[in-house]
This record gives C-alpha cells, sequence and structure tokens, in this order.
C-alpha cells in the first residue's frame, strides 16, 4: 500500500470504514469511535507523508493495526481512570459520618485532611 499525496481521499475512503469497524467491535460507543478512528488514521498519515519515516515501514497494513491498537489502549486506560476518578468523586461526601463516631478527634481530622487533599488532587485532575 502507499500513500498517493494527491489522492488521500480515495485512501482516506478506503481506510476509514475498516478503522471504524476495528473500534466499534472494541466499544460500540459512536462518539468514542468516531474519535478513535480519526485520530488513528491521522496518525497514520502523519507518518506516510513524510518520505523519511514511511520508507522505513514494511508493512503499512501492520503499521495502521499497531496505531489503532495503540490507540484503543490509551482509551481504555484513560477512560478507567476518569471512570475511578469520578467514582471517589461521589464517593467522598458520601461516606457514612457515624462510621467515624468510633474514632478519636486526631483520626477524624486525619480523615477529614485526607477527604480534601483527594477533593484537591481530583479538581487538578479535571482541569
Amino acid at each position: 500500500m502507499t500513500v498517493d499525496i494527491n489522492n488521500l481521499d480515495h485512501s482516506w475512503k478506503e481506510l476509514y470504514p475498516k478503522v471504524y469497524g476495528y473500534f466499534y467491535r472494541r466499544i460500540e460507543v459512536k462518539d468514542d469511535v468516531e474519535d478513535l478512528t480519526s485520530m488513528a488514521l491521522t496518525s497514520f498519515y502523519k507518518v506516510m507523508l513524510e518520505p523519511q519515516r514511511a520508507s522505513k515501514i514494511d508493512n503499512y497494513y501492520a503499521y495502521l493495526w499497531k496505531i489503532c491498537h495503540n490507540q484503543l489502549t490509551n482509551w481504555i486506560k484513560n477512560k478507567s481512570k476518569m471512570q475511578i476518578i469520578v467514582g471517589l468523586n461521589d464517593q467522598i461526601d458520601g461516606i457514612d459520618p457515624s462510621l467515624e463516631k468510633g474514632l478519636s478527634s486526631h483520626y477524624q481530622q486525619r480523615i477529614e485532611n485526607l477527604k480534601e487533599c483527594i477533593k484537591n488532587q481530583l479538581k487538578d485532575i479535571d482541569q
């Protein structure tokens, strides 16, 4: 496979459905699939349009699928982190205060400090 700079539209039309299908079979969320497809193909074309880098690639399809795999892996990793963060944020304020009644004031203060610290870190991540 070669990428013709003058005919990128043709190769995009050929590759887009294949890459879209790859992502859709794995996550089935249309907006995310479209984003991943665009990012993967954009990364692929950036390399293909640089003759020095493109000449080092033996199998263009394998290279494209490696990009797709890496995009998917990164997406899953980031999505998992966000779900954990959202879950933690919801749970911090929902801690039952009766659980803390039997603790000394020293430990109660430490728990409050920890809650505040976690909230501040979550705010930093959200920004």
